[in-house]
C-alpha cells in the first residue's frame, strides 16, 4: 500500500487515453501531449468522458465555454459524466469514449494490467472526504471496525485513498470494515437512513451529506491524506 500511495502521489486527476498497440513504446504511461494534439487535428469529432465532481474543472470548462474548440479548431467535442474512475476508464477501454478524465488510481491499475493506457497530463489535487454522522459515536478511523462504508465506485482512487487510511488505522478492507458501492447523489440519504456508517466521494458530494445527510468530515480532504496534497 505505501508503493501504491507513492504512486499516487506521482500522479494527479488525468486525462488518458486507450493505446491502440499495447506493446509499442507509445502505449506507455508519460506525457505524449503532441501526438494528442495532431490525433486531435486530423478527427472531426472527440469524445470526452469526466467524473461528475467539481474536483475536475477543466472538461466542464472545455466543454461548456468552448476551449476546447478554440484550441483545436474544426474539432467537435461532446462530453458525458461518469459516477467513478472505474466506470469512465471502462467506457474509455469500449470505445465509448476517446479521452476520460480520472483520479490517477483507476488508469494506473488498468496500465499495470494491460499496458494499454496513455497518461496525458496531470490537473487537480485533493477534494475527497470520508464522512459520518453528525451524530455518529465514530471519533477515529479505528472506530469503523465492524462497520459498512460507503464508497463512489469500488476501485476508484477514492476507494484506494480510504483503504490506506483503514490499513494505517489497523483494519482490514472486506475483513474488520466492509466496502460497498454508493452512488455520490445517493450517499447522504444512504447515511442518513443508516445503512451505512460511514461514505467517501470527491467534492461537491461531501457537502451535500454534510447539508442534506446531518453529515460531518471524520477524515476532511487535508486529514485524509498528506494534508490535502495527493492526487485524487
Amino acid at each position: 500500500m505505501k508503493q501504491l500511495l507513492k504512486l499516487l502521489s506521482a500522479l494527479a486527476l488525468v486525462p488518458v487515453v486507450s493505446g491502440c498497440n499495447p506493446s509499442s513504446p507509445e502505449s506507455t504511461v508519460g506525457s505524449n501531449t503532441t501526438n494528442s494534439q495532431n490525433a486531435a487535428s486530423e478527427a472531426k469529432k472527440l469524445r470526452i468522458g469526466y467524473l461528475a465532481n467539481i474536483v475536475m474543472p477543466q472538461p466542464l470548462v472545455g466543454l461548456e465555454e468552448g476551449e476546447f474548440g478554440k484550441l483545436v479548431p474544426g474539432v467537435a467535442f461532446t462530453g458525458q459524466d461518469y459516477p467513478a474512475g472505474p466506470a469512465v476508464l471502462e467506457a474509455l477501454r469500449s470505445g465509448v469514449i476517446d479521452i476520460a478524465y480520472t483520479g490517477p488510481y483507476p488508469p494506473m491499475n488498468a496500465f499495470l494490467k494491460n499496458k494499454d493506457i496513455v497518461l496525458l497530463a496531470g490537473a487537480a489535487k485533493g477534494g475527497t472526504a470520508l464522512m459520518v454522522l453528525k451524530t455518529s459515536p465514530i471519533k477515529t478511523v479505528g472506530d469503523l471496525k465492524g462497520k459498512i462504508i460507503g464508497m463512489n465506485q469500488l476501485g476508484s482512487t477514492t476507494d484506494a485513498i480510504v483503504q490506506y487510511n483503514l490499513l494505517k488505522a489497523g483494519l482490514k478492507p472486506g475483513k474488520d470494515v466492509r466496502l460497498i458501492e454508493v452512488k455520490p447523489a445517493e450517499q447522504a440519504s444512504t447515511l442518513k437512513g443508516g445503512q451505512v456508517a460511514a461514505v467517501a466521494a470527491p467534492a461537491p458530494w461531501p457537502s451535500q451529506v454534510e447539508k442534506n445527510g446531518d453529515g460531518r468530515a471524520l477524515l476532511d480532504s487535508r486529514k485524509i491524506l498528506n494534508n490535502c496534497d495527493y492526487l485524487a
